[in-house]
């Protein structure tokens, strides 16, 4: 997913830049942030990914469903019916150690200062 977030649109534009920024605004003008997001998920159901015939949102349940699939074939089937009931977007790994998402939280968190958010950790700065 994040190779795919990667991967510059026709126009130049890379979504997981767009969501990184769009992150760190929603820490100053939440409001803002959320109808910038908003766009961002429009622009990823409708664009396609360049060279192909599919949108990055076509991509991004291809790559979600081959995680289901994995899951379902290397799991009980208990585990992977309680997955399921769990609704949980398979690709959501934030927080967890050696994440290929573990560097977002400091880039958002230095792009938010930069557009002005003071956050907790400031207060000496």
């Amino acid at each position: 997913m994040r190779s795919l977030l990667e991967t510059p649109t026709e126009d130049g534009t890379v979504f997981l830049d767009e969501i990184v920024d769009t992150m760190a605004l929603g820490m100053v003008k939440p409001y803002e942030a959320k109808r910038r997001f908003a766009g961002i998920l429009g622009r990823i159901i409708k664009e396609r990914v360049p060279g192909t015939d599919t949108t990055y949102g076509e991509r991004a349940e291809q790559v979600k469903q081959t995680v289901r699939d994995a899951f379902e074939h290397s799991w009980s089937q208990t585990q992977y019916a309680r997955f399921q009931e769990w609704k949980m977007d398979p690709t959501e790994v934030q927080g967890i150690e050696g994440s290929p998402w573990e560097d977002l939280r400091p880039r958002i968190i230095e792009r938010a200062r930069q557009l002005g958010a003071k956050l907790p950790d400031d207060a000496g700065r």
